[in-house]
């Protein structure tokens, strides 16, 4: 039966309220399962010209993928966006969620990073760094995960693949989160980059 990966924006990662424990300063490296990529953090220009055919959601804005829907039910206190696709692609719906949260004092990019990964680990995850980027001009800091979840009314498990970046913009955290089945997530790639890609703030 198709799995919907709605799971996957409430592992928004982690309890966000957890992070405020991050905030003393970088911690030490933590190492992670896979190869690490590195890369030089951008310096901040954040983007405030809204592209073409955007939708906006608050204080970001970003073009939407076509035929793909906002699931308003699934969004919560903190879940602020819940895309899915129309269908789904090797037995499981895509999603894209954008959680946000407000911590004192706020915590450093690297650090929040380094707690997602350590929560997801400790799920029994596979956890691979993934390449910093920026997300509407701002530094953005993440990783792919990679797990195994019983599927919906049948037996046996699906591989889904979650890559989950975090910015910080205007004293706010955001945490974006693309899932898929992890047989799709090389082709899906591209939906992903052309989201952030689009990202627009509407707010300082």
């Amino acid at each position: 039966m198709t799995r919907r990966a709605g799971a996957a924006a409430l592992g928004v990662a982690m309890s966000i309220g957890a992070l405020s424990a991050c905030s003393g300063g970088s911690s030490a490296p933590v190492g992670t399962t896979g190869s690490t990529v590195t890369s030089t953090t951008p310096a901040p220009t954040p983007v405030t010209t809204t592209a073409t055919g955007a939708s906006v959601y608050g204080a970001y804005a970003f073009v939407q993928p076509a035929a793909w829907v906002v699931d308003a039910g699934r969004q919560t206190k903190g879940v602020t966006t819940y895309l899915k696709a129309p269908q789904p692609v090797s037995g499981v719906i895509p999603t894209f969620t954008v959680a946000t949260s407000t911590v004192a004092p706020l915590p450093a990019l690297g650090d929040l990073a380094k707690q997602g990964a350590i929560t997801f680990r400790q799920r029994g995850a596979t956890v691979t760094d993934a390449a910093d980027r920026t997300i509407g001009g701002e530094p953005a800091k993440g990783y792919v995960v990679t797990s195994s979840t019983p599927k919906t009314g049948t037996t046996g498990s699906q591989a889904l693949t979650q890559t989950q970046y975090f910015v910080i913009h205007g004293g706010t955290i955001y945490v974006t989160t693309f899932t898929s089945s992890t047989a799709s997530a090389a082709s899906l790639k591209s939906t992903q980059d052309a989201i952030l890609a689009s990202w627009s703030w509407t707010a300082p």
